[in-house]
């Protein structure tokens, strides 16, 4: 098991250095440069190559792109933001729990919402508290992230004014926002969990308890989710791992500073570094929830985790 996870910690290096090569070619090879988004429409030819060399983005393409990677690997520096000259190092240290915490609540909400539903949806098939629950998942699994969230800003911030329309200062500031990303999550949880609970109870083994006289409730509960949780654990993690990278639209829309929010206003910018730094931390983020959902996984099941075990590559 501990070859298996050293694996694939190391599988993550050539990861991110293809990722960091593509977003920073397209960065480079788009129109435009920092110097002229900086300084605007009216600066003197001079005063724009005179930036652009200061900022050390008039060198070659891939002679930027050695040193940037270069200056991460020896020193541990995503170098600074071109337009604020702060260190890109304390920008993400800062914006990286805001982002945490938006996806970590919406995850949670989807979870609280969609298991016990879809489990509710699999054990009363074909009911109404079936028909229901499947319809109202498959509306709100439909509806955009940033037309739901645009939504509840206007009726609950404009209209009602029961909760802020930006910032996150507080608490209440995530409520709006965690609603708008948790509630389609949600739906496809229920959808998904519905889905694995009914492929389980049709398995031999729930029919043996049922004929052995054991109680309906035992059945479900401790025999049927059991099994039919082990599939969840790795879309809650994947789509985990998802929201905080498919977050731009909400962070955006409620002006939260998290790291999606700093790679939009990058791009706009044509702040290089910012935009990288804030690209490698979640693409880090992402493979690490994936390579703990598998560890998780294997504890969950002893068929994986014995193959992990008895695995010598």
């Amino acid at each position: 098991m501990i070859r298996y996870v050293v694996k694939r910690v190391i599988l993550i290096i050539p990861i991110l250095l293809g990722v960091s090569f593509l977003v920073f070619a397209i960065l480079s090879f788009t129109p435009g440069d920092p110097a002229s988004t900086i300084l605007g429409n009216g600066a003197t030819e001079e005063a724009i190559k005179q930036l652009n060399h200061e900022l050390g983005y008039d060198l070659p393409f891939l002679q930027r792109y050695v040193i940037y990677i270069t200056d991460i690997v020896t020193k541990f520096d995503f170098g600074f933001s071109y337009r604020t000259r702060l260190p890109i190092a304390n920008e993400l240290v800062s914006r990286l729990p805001i982002s945490l915490k938006l996806a970590s609540l919406s995850i949670i909400l989807a979870c609280l919402i969609g298991i016990p539903v879809g489990i509710m949806t699999a054990v009363k098939q074909y009911t109404m508290f079936d028909t229901v629950p499947t319809i109202t998942a498959l509306i709100f699994a439909a509806f955009p992230t940033f037309w739901l969230g645009m939504l509840l800003l206007y009726a609950f911030s404009l209209k009602l004014g029961i909760f802020p329309s930006y910032g996150a200062s507080t608490w209440v500031h995530f409520v709006l926002p965690v609603i708008g990303l948790g509630l389609p999550e949600a739906a496809t949880m229920m959808r998904f969990t519905r889905s694995s609970m009914l492929e389980t109870v049709r398995q031999d083994y729930i029919r043996t308890a049922r004929s052995k006289g054991a109680p309906e409730r035992s059945v479900i509960w401790k025999h049927a989710l059991k099994n039919a949780l082990i599939p969840i654990v790795t879309i809650i993690g994947v789509d985990f791992a998802a929201l905080m990278g498919d977050a731009c639209a909400t962070e955006v829309l409620y002006s939260l500073p998290g790291l999606c929010t700093m790679i939009i206003n990058g791009i706009r910018q044509k702040d290089v570094p910012s935009v990288m730094g804030a690209t490698l931390l979640l693409t880090a983020f992402c493979s690490l929830v994936v390579l703990l959902v598998d560890i998780v996984y294997a504890f969950i099941d002893p068929r994986i985790k014995a193959k992990y075990s008895g695995s010598r590559g």
